[in-house]
């Protein structure tokens, strides 16, 4: 016959709690230095370039319409001189008048190189074609002119005129076609060299670490 299972008497002890272990967290590595961005290897940024820079001072580029504008106005300036000075010699000023007639002069043969002016160029070939050509047309216009007779002549004074104007207009064409190209060769000739660097970047500040990219570019 099974014996009954002992009834545990009420003085009897419970085993003793166990106080709980304390875990000392993971060590946490100290933070990374701070990386000098130049050391880095660059990596060229793909983006729209920044306004070209230029090494004149303060003029920066010019413009090809402009310098074209500057040969127009320059090659009209002898036409509009010769019809101010006209006036004034018909108002009986005939000091204004030689005044304006010399300007007028200087302006026939030096104002369609206003645009290369402009462009930084001198425009002096320019500037003695035409005046030889204005030498051959004065000089042929001269020899033209009947004193004794015209048959002694001959065709030379018909060349001359030809010539001279053939060089003059030629020489005034040019400055005009060439003005906007002279302000072209000005820019890339003056332009600076220009680059644009992705650098990537870590700062470390009061702790924190932080990440990103840095833009460096020369101009």
């Amino acid at each position: 016959m099974p014996m009954p299972a002992p009834t545990p008497s009420a003085d009897a002890t419970l085993p003793a709690p166990v106080a709980p272990v304390a875990v000392a967290p993971p060590a946490v590595p100290a933070s990374p230095p701070v990386i000098n961005a130049p050391s880095m290897i660059p990596v060229r940024s793909g983006h729209a370039e920044p306004r070209p820079a230029y090494d004149d001072g303060e003029k920066g580029p010019r413009s090809p319409s402009t310098a074209t504008g500057y040969a127009l106005l320059g090659t009209l300036a002898g036409p509009a001189l010769t019809a101010l000075a006209i006036a004034a010699s018909n108002d009986d000023n005939d000091d204004l008048a030689a005044g304006l007639g010399w300007l007028a002069a200087a302006g026939y043969l030096a104002g369609p190189a206003a645009g290369r002016w402009y462009a930084g160029e001198s425009g002096a070939g320019t500037i003695l074609v035409r005046t030889g050509g204005a030498g051959l047309l004065i000089a042929g216009l001269a020899s033209s002119i009947c004193l004794d007779s015209c048959e002694e002549q001959g065709s030379g004074p018909g060349i001359a005129m030809l010539s001279g104007a053939g060089l003059f207009i030629g020489a005034t064409i040019y400055d005009i076609a060439t003005a906007g190209d002279a302000a072209r060769d000005y820019n890339r000739a003056h332009r600076k060299s220009q680059s644009l660097t992705l650098l990537p970047l870590v700062k470390q500040s009061e702790g924190h670490t932080t990440t990103g990219l840095a833009l460096s570019g020369s101009f």
